[in-house]
């Protein structure tokens, strides 16, 4: 933990933030939502097996019938856009985070509950991708276990955003205080 926290204070910093941030909402959110719409027109408005609490084989192949091999190969596409999308938001609330509180215990919890959401996001999706290969003949005890990371990941997906959300207007205010103090600290030099 120690040495994942040495490499995030690397980049915590208002910038690193930002384009992390910018990333998200430039070119993840909307590449992966004009995904996520068609994928929704072809399964008639169910929503993703991301979005599923209770995942079942039934429902994991209801979900690929109405796909088809098109729809099955965009679901492919869909999450591997969708992988991008758990590391922005989780890097950009650790990073916001860790710009702002600078006591390593609390840097530590502060990473713990966007770690998970990263991590259970990822491994879900790779069990997705297994059921894609695996279709027609998709494994119960594969689903339930899936669906274990997909509850998991939907229980710390919002703590996640929040913690972003929360810590960079504060990032920033704490930005603008630096630059500022730096400013009156030079024209105090050369006056």
């Amino acid at each position: 933990m120690n040495k994942l926290l040495a490499f995030l204070n690397k980049y915590a910093n208002l910038r690193d933030a930002l384009i992390v941030t910018a990333f998200l909402f430039i070119i993840v959110i909307p590449l992966n939502n004009r995904l996520t719409d068609s994928l929704y027109q072809l399964a008639h408005g169910v929503p993703k097996l991301d979005f599923q609490r209770t995942d079942d084989v039934a429902l994991v192949s209801q979900l690929f019938d109405a796909y088809g091999a098109q729809g099955r190969a965009m679901f492919a596409w869909d999450l591997l856009v969708d992988t991008f999308y758990p590391l922005a938001v989780a890097g950009a609330a650790m990073l916001f985070a860790l710009a702002v509180v600078r006591k390593p215990i609390l840097q530590i919890l502060l990473i713990v509950i966007p770690m998970i959401f990263l991590v259970t996001d990822v491994i879900e999706n790779a069990f997705f991708m297994l059921f894609i290969a695996m279709y027609p003949s998709i494994s119960p005890i594969l689903v339930g276990t899936a669906n274990l990371f997909t509850r998991i990941k939907l229980f710390t997906i919002y703590p996640t955003f929040y913690e972003m959300i929360s810590f960079m207007p504060i990032a920033v205010i704490l930005a603008i205080v630096s630059f500022a103090r730096r400013k009156l600290s030079t024209r105090s030099i050369t006056a």
